[in-house]
């Protein structure tokens, strides 16, 4: 059915189904989703489920409780949009807790960089800033930059209107690059079949090693095109001028979409790895072999031109570029996670907590300080960082095992219920490796952690995302996942967070 403004108690027949169509979003969200964000075609999935969406209206971030969704003309949506709010027990022992589902209204020519609370409307030609959040119920006037958490009226927000007709051409050609992408991706698949066929060594496990290399494969054939769709529409960004225009807004994207799709298969089996500094090095960014830099594959490469690092390490952070803004340099360094970096910054010898904005440059005068890596342990870490493949090889052999056993040549109703069997058996066998490669990490000196730390992150971030645990998320089921992890659950739980990471601490 539809969604509608109301409450419902967590556990109920109402809160089940939401529970099963919220999850397999999730599920669509990892594997299709991202990949057709900034088209029109996840407007069109989205207004078939029941969003109110202008025509031209541009969606770049994942919708939830559509039904409850009302966006104008022209406005662009850059942060998740989620019309539920959870609410815990009441004083007494006979009131659960409950979620409440509320209305969510955006007018027009405005710009959602922030988060949008239930019940929140906003007015026309409004800015809702990053790290901005509107809370429940808010109402927001025309022409306001809304900032901070919660968001206070700082302004106007003199927002620049794009023309109508440039942003129509913009998505036909989005539209028309996808086919070329999908035709592109299948002569790829069919060079990486050619080259596997005569390489590949006869044994037990060959379909599945043929499956689990090819995907790989494919995305290092793309990657060589992405190099060179990068020079010859791009160049070199930063000497470039009206950067506004059409054909630049096109190329842009139609760069950072063939990267993105190239890096979804080989991010996950060299994480940190010096490869992948490679690969945006020859894309333009201006980076040394001894940085770090945490999930590679969703630097645009609209950013790579204005960015500079050395000897720092870098989580998952983000960039806010102008191209009049000047250039972004990150020296001996540390910035935390989800931390958000702005045109002309200059990063020096610093710490930079996670969740931070930085608009101005930061200096430590002390020049002794440095993060640079002994030649041994950045060998050490690259070696580790390539055992990844081999690692993800083996955990996919229990539930292939499981799979031929369960499914091959057996009637419809059996085969259903392998393949249910077969992931099960994957998350089963990702949870074990997970907590054992958790207690070894944590048992190690602090010394070696602190080397270890970024390898144990990414290896943590690929290993919760094959399980399919957060499918878990919102379900009694998570709590036995949690407690695998080493979290002392009491009562009842909840949980709808993100990944988890380092659960375990010593009793004291």
């Amino acid at each position: 059915g539809r969604y509608r403004p109301m409450k419902v108690n967590l556990g109920s027949w109402y809160y089940v189904r939401w529970w099963y169509v919220d999850r397999l979003l999730h599920l669509w969200e990892n594997t299709i989703g991202f990949f057709i964000l900034k088209t029109k075609i996840i407007w069109f999935f989205y207004r078939l489920l029941g969003a109110e969406l202008s025509p031209f209206a541009n969606i770049h971030a994942f919708v939830r409780e559509f039904d409850l969704v009302k966006i104008g003309s022209q406005t662009v949506l850059k942060h998740n949009l989620k019309c539920r709010k959870f609410r815990p027990c009441g004083k007494g022992d006979d009131e659960p807790p409950t979620m409440v589902f509320r209305n969510i209204e955006i007018g027009k020519n405005c710009d959602i960089s922030g988060m949008l609370s239930p019940g929140s409307v906003i007015g026309n030609a409004t800015k809702v800033s990053s790290r901005s959040a509107i809370e429940e119920g808010g109402h927001v006037p025309d022409d306001v930059l809304a900032q901070g958490s919660p968001a206070y009226n700082a302004g106007g927000a003199n927002l620049t209107k794009s023309s109508l007709r440039d942003d129509i051409l913009l998505d036909i050609i989005k539209i028309a690059w996808m086919v070329v992408e999908l035709h592109h991706f299948f002569a790829l698949f069919l060079l990486a079949q050619m080259v596997l066929n005569q390489n590949i060594p006869q044994w037990r496990y060959t379909n599945l090693m043929y499956w689990f290399l090819i995907f790989p494969l494919t995305s290092m054939f793309g990657i060589v095109t992405s190099i060179i769709l990068k020079w010859t529409l791009m160049g070199n960004r930063s000497r470039r001028e009206n950067l506004d225009c059409l054909w630049v807004r096109a190329t842009d994207w139609i760069c950072d979409i063939h990267y993105q799709i190239c890096m979804t298969t080989i991010m996950p089996l060299f994480g940190k790895s010096r490869v992948q500094h490679l690969i945006l090095i020859l894309h333009g960014l201006d980076t040394d072999f001894g940085s770090t830099i945490c999930s590679n594959g969703m630097m645009f490469l609209t950013h790579v031109d204005h960015i500079k690092i050395r000897r720092s390490f870098l989580s998952s952070i983000q960039y806010d570029i102008k191209d009049a803004g000047g250039s972004i340099e990150i020296l001996d360094s540390v910035v935390g996670f989800d931390s958000i970096l702005c045109s002309g910054t200059k990063v020096v010898r610093s710490k930079i907590p996670p969740r931070s904005v930085i608009a101005e440059g930061i200096f430590d005068m002390n020049e002794e300080k440095t993060l640079q890596k002994s030649k041994p342990n950045a060998w050490v870490l690259e070696m580790i960082q390539m055992c990844m493949p081999v690692m993800l090889f083996m955990c996919f052999i229990p539930p292939y095992e499981v799979f031929m056993v369960t499914v091959y040549d057996r009637s419809v109703e059996l085969a259903i219920l392998g393949l249910v069997a077969s992931i099960g058996t994957q998350g089963l066998v990702w949870a074990i490796l997970l907590a054992l490669i958790e207690r070894i990490f944590l048992c190690a000196p602090k010394s070696v952690q602190s080397h270890l730390v970024g390898t144990y992150l990414e290896h943590s971030w690929t290993n919760q995302y094959w399980n399919l645990f957060y499918l878990l998320n919102g379900s009694p089921l998570v709590c036995w996942y949690l407690m695998t992890r080493g979290c002392n659950v009491e009562g009842d739980l909840w949980y709808f967070g993100s990944y988890l990471y380092v659960l375990r601490h010593e009793e004291k």
